[in-house]
């Protein structure tokens, strides 16, 4: 979506009028499930890229990526995030969870070492980014011991936001609840 800085929830009409008015400073935000058709297929373009070629559009004056994965690629694109003045400060990474034992059965492909290795990059490469995530908690086979570490990893990071939700079995889903609960138990 691309809108003017001063009319939030204004919606833009074809040929670039909103509200009647041209266009002058858009606000662009991206969604991360859209924005894994990035990648670098063919040996061309990637998140990087893209924040590049959108900075350099005339009027566009704030970009916000959000619900970006967690992926090595990611760490080029905070580079170029700390870059460009137009690219909020913001990083919205749904990590779902730090246990590696939880991420495998969920089958997110990352781990919780590279979870920590790209927020410290993100604290590092761009000056006073605003951390965002969301946690599951409840997923089939998570142990106390798997709960304690993500507990522990947050309070480690110190989001500024996180939301939380519990499990719920939705359908389509690689995970599936077969009504064991395993607290206290080894998976």
């Amino acid at each position: 979506a691309a809108l003017p800085l001063d009319e939030p929830g204004a919606v833009a009409e074809p040929g670039g009028d909103v509200g009647g008015r041209r266009r002058r400073q858009l606000r662009v935000e991206l969604l991360g499930d859209r924005l894994r058709l990035t990648r670098d297929r063919e040996g061309g373009e990637d998140l990087s890229a893209l924040f590049r070629a959108l900075a350099g559009v005339d009027g566009v004056r704030w970009i916000r990526p959000l619900y970006l994965y967690p992926e090595k690629r990611l760490r080029s694109a905070m580079k170029v995030m700390a870059e460009l003045p137009q690219v909020v400060p913001y990083l919205d990474m749904p990590i779902q969870h730090a246990s590696n034992d939880v991420l495998k059965r969920m089958k997110r492909g990352h781990t919780s070492k590279l979870l920590t290795s790209l927020l410290n990059d993100a604290r590092r490469l761009i000056p006073g980014v605003f951390l965002r995530t969301t946690v599951i908690v409840g997923h089939p086979g998570e142990t106390v011991d798997d709960f304690e570490s993500l507990l522990a990893f947050v309070n480690e990071v110190r989001f500024e936001h996180l939301g939380t939700f519990r499990y719920s079995p939705e359908d389509g889903t690689a995970s599936v609840w077969d009504g064991t609960v395993h607290w206290g138990q080894e998976a």
